[in-house]
């Protein structure tokens, strides 16, 4: 009989932590990453990983109209970015201290092997990546401020 409650309990505990384990997952994958500069707001997917950062948005077919997606680095340095593999054009803001201090505007898709280097110039600790001609239509300029939702850190 002792053995059969222990098995009871067993079970239900491991229940419990599957049934908050997917509650967590689920919770974790909905939040949605806002991110708002001159009052214009995307959805951006994060980069936090250096896998994910050099994978970036290579070998998609396209980003929705206000999507991007935003690399974040543990420190403030210089960085090079690049269009390998890239089907699409982008618009590169550098940023620092949530603040934007360079756009590379209308970078073209290159193949395995790519001929141009999109560098900061300056220390910063995020890039977001975006759709070509973003940042001109929604009137970003270097200096404007770059407000996250509380999921971006």
């Amino acid at each position: 009989m002792i053995f059969h409650k222990n098995k009871l309990f067993f079970f239900f505990v491991f229940l419990f932590l599957l049934i908050l384990g997917l509650f967590v997952f689920k919770i974790r994958t909905s939040a949605k990453n806002i991110i708002s500069i001159n009052g214009h707001e995307l959805a951006a997917e994060l980069a936090n990983t250096p896998a994910e950062q050099y994978r970036g948005l290579s070998n998609r077919e396209s980003l929705c109209a206000d999507c991007g997606m935003l690399f974040i680095f543990p420190d403030q340095a210089p960085r090079t970015f690049v269009m390998r593999e890239m089907n699409f054009s982008l618009d590169f803001v550098w940023i620092i201290n949530n603040e934007v201090v360079k756009i590379d505007e209308n970078a073209m898709p290159e193949g395995k092997v790519y001929k141009n280097n999109y560098l900061s110039g300056q220390p910063v600790d995020k890039v977001l990546e975006v759709n070509a001609g973003w940042a001109a239509k929604n009137n970003i300029k270097v200096n404007d401020h770059v407000q996250f939702n509380s999921s971006v850190k």
